[in-house]
């Protein structure tokens, strides 16, 4: 079967743009984004490409290093999941 992938925008709460702009994205806490991508996988998607509004480089750094320390984990330790999780990779 092909790979499939998907781009996808992630809000986590508190973050700026958090609201809803009217766009898809993964929104919320750590424990809901984790579910969707878990959704993700059980629609067959193996690759998840991540958005980040942010746009100043140590800003969506920090983004970057949330999502990992907030949501990875939780993501990772999905038995459901098909996608190999390779954070940081």
């Amino acid at each position: 079967m092909p790979r499939l992938t998907a781009r996808v925008r992630v809000r986590l709460s508190g973050s700026p743009d958090a609201a809803n702009d009217g766009y898809y994205a993964m929104r919320g806490s750590a424990a809901a984004v984790s579910s969707e991508i878990a959704a993700f996988a059980a629609l067959g998607v193996d690759h998840l490409a991540l958005s980040f509004a942010e746009r100043d480089s140590e800003v969506i750094a920090r983004a970057m290093e949330r999502f990992d320390r907030e949501v990875a984990n939780q993501a990772a330790s999905r038995p459901a999941s098909r996608m190999a999780w390779r954070p940081g990779a």
